[in-house]
């Protein structure tokens, strides 16, 4: 959008003119765009810490037992 911006500035057009044909351009996109009817659904997953990951057979053991 930017490099367009420049283009039409450099070829005579005023920066007022080039911003407001963007912004008529960008409400007539929304106004075709499809609203959605769904809310998207967030799943959060968890992973175990790398530090764990990397402990021995032994210390992983040891923290079982002892916590």
């Amino acid at each position: 959008m930017d490099s367009l911006k420049f283009s039409l500035m450099s070829q005579g057009y005023s920066r007022i003119s080039v911003d407001k044909a963007v912004e008529l351009t960008n409400e007539q996109l929304a106004e075709k765009a499809p609203v959605m009817k769904e809310k998207p659904q967030i799943i959060y997953r968890t992973y175990p810490q790398i530090e764990e990951q990397r402990q021995g057979i032994f210390k992983k053991l040891f923290r079982k037992l002892f916590r």
